[in-house]
Order: C-alpha cells, then structure tokens, then sequence
C-alpha cells in the first residue's frame, strides 16, 4: 500500500511536474539574468581563487568546495547513468542543455541566500532557501515545511542510498560477509561523519576542501582513462547523441541528473559572500532592496501564489545586483 502511494507520487511529481517547472524557471532566469551562468563564467573562475579578506573567514574556494559536496556522486554518476539507461544516448544532449539552463537557477538561488543569510553570535554566517521563503515570502510555515522536508530526504533518501551504494560495492570480494560487513562499514562511515559534524562547520569545510577536489580529480581522470582507452569510438559516439537526441524519450529521460543535481544544490548554498571587484557588486543592505520597486511588489501584495512570488523575488534579487542584467 505504501510503496503504491510513492510510486504513484513518484510519477505525478517527478516527470509531469518537476520537470515542467525545473526547464521553466531556468529558462526564465536565464532570460532575466541575460544567460549569466555564460556570460560571468570566466569572472566566476577568477573569484573562485580570490583569499577571504579576513583571517579565519570561508574563502570562496571553500565554499564552492561544499556545494560541491552534495553534488559530486549523485547527480553526476547515478544520475546520468540513469538517464541513459531510459532514454538512450539522446539523453546526454539534454543533460548538456539542461545543465546550462539549470545554471541560472541555482544562482538565483545562491544569490537569495546571500541576501537573507544570518549570522550567530559568533559571527558565523547561516542560511538558505528555508530563511528566504520565510523572510521574504513571509511565510513561516512553508519554510518550516521545505526545512521538514529536506531533513527527511537526506535521512530516509540520499543518506541511505548512499549508504547502501557504498557497501554493496564491497560484494565482489571474497571477505564480504552479508551479516557483518555492512555493519562495520557503517561504523566507520558513522565515526567519520561524526568527526567531521562534531568539529562544527570549519571542520566540515577543511574537510571538503581536501576530499572533494582529491574526489572531484579522480572522477575526471577516470572519465579521461575510459575515454582514451575507446578514442576511437569517439565520432561514433557523438554521432549516437545528436541521432538519438530528438527521440521523445530522451528528452523527459535526461531530468534525472539535473533534478537532483538541482535539489541538493538547494540545500547546500554556499552562505560564503563572494567578492567580485569588477562587474558584480556585494549585495545591498536590506533596506535598499526593500525599497525597490520589483521587491516592494513582491513583499506587500499578500495574494500573490508561492510560484508567482518566487519569480518576482528572484527578479527582485537580480535588480539587487545591477550588473547581473548588464
């Protein structure tokens, strides 16, 4: 009964909807950003490799580095093959299109973070999309609910899975005992984890700042050693993706990577601010974007629909922002 109710969640939510909504919202970015995911690219580069200007702050290497995190494994790998698998090789066209419209979004979103983050009394910044929906939006309950439902994803889904992933690669070797050996790998996956939660954020961002460029190189070079290994097979292989790419199934199959490369990026926005000297601004004191016009629309009309207000205050973020529409 259970697994017939998610499944038929599943099918409603995931492709009729989130897909509708995800190519939507980045197309609409993209346009009202004027592509900025392109055209500030080479300046997002050199930003990455900018020193914090204060001793002891997150530098945006290191903030990159735990966005990242969340994204490295499960969109990348399962994601794509996934896609694959459904849709044939078409999928992998979609997958490039879609990443780059999906770029817009997750700095629209990257961008509210930084305007509505917080800060504890030690000065250590904090927020993300369940603090701006309930800031901005000014409604409590539904960051409440996105918060709510965001733990439960990672505990009962992308934790788990992950979990599972990891011990079940160890089948293939002869010490691997049904009975004892997912045990004493969660062990030591849970007393890694703990060392690193325990340590506070600064020790989960030293952490990531290490293994996720180490994970990261890995990843590439293997993705090289496959792709040097079969370079002759390279023309056949693009000629299959551009065939295969106008196929109607390839289209809904290649979502799977940039959805939920997409919802972790959702929770896991750098709440770093990113100096830029040149073309981008810090973003403005709360009272100067109150005062502006898209924002002011956006706050004090009370019936606006929560889709409705999510665009208006993502305008409102970019006019924050003037070179973003420069």
């Amino acid at each position: 009964m259970i697994m017939a109710v998610l499944n038929y969640l599943d099918d409603v939510l995931y492709y009729p909807i989130l897909m509708v909504i995800l190519i939507a919202a980045g197309l609409i970015f993209s346009w009202k950003t004027r592509c900025v995911q392109l055209r500030l690219f080479p300046e997002s580069i050199r930003v990455v490799m900018e020193k914090p200007t204060e001793a002891g702050k997150v530098s945006s290497f290191q903030a990159l580095m735990v966005s990242t995190a969340s994204r490295v494994g499960t969109g990348n790998i399962i994601g794509v093959s996934t896609a694959i698998c459904l849709g044939g090789p078409g999928a992998v066209f979609w997958m490039w299109l879609l990443a780059i419209i999906g770029g817009a979004t997750a700095f629209i979103e990257s961008t509210l973070a930084q305007i509505y983050k917080r800060r504890n009394p030690l000065g250590h910044s904090y927020g993300g999309p369940a603090y701006y929906i309930e800031t901005a939006m000014h409604k409590r309950w539904l960051g409440v609910l996105f918060a709510f439902s965001l733990i439960v994803t990672y505990a009962g889904g992308f934790n788990l899975l992950c979990s599972f992933n990891m011990q079940s690669t160890f089948l293939v070797y002869s010490f691997y005992d049904p009975t004892t050996t997912p045990w004493i790998i969660g062990a030591i996956f849970a007393a890694l984890v703990a060392y690193c939660l325990i340590g506070g954020g600064q020790r989960i961002i030293k952490v990531t700042s290490v293994l996720v460029p180490l994970m990261g190189g890995i990843y590439i070079l293997a993705a090289l050693i496959v792709i040097v290994f079969h370079i002759t097979s390279l023309p056949q292989v693009f000629a299959m993706i551009f065939a295969d790419a106008f196929d109607f199934q390839s289209i809904p199959a290649a979502c799977p990577a940039p959805a939920w490369s997409t919802v972790s990026s959702a929770a896991s926005i750098p709440t770093k601010p990113v100096s830029v000297r040149h073309r981008m601004q810090q973003p403005q004191p709360m009272s100067a974007i109150r005062s502006n016009r898209a924002w002011s629309r956006c706050c004090r009309s009370s019936s606006i629909p929560s889709w409705s207000a999510v665009l208006r205050l993502s305008w409102a973020s970019s006019r924050a922002c003037p070179s973003l529409r420069k």
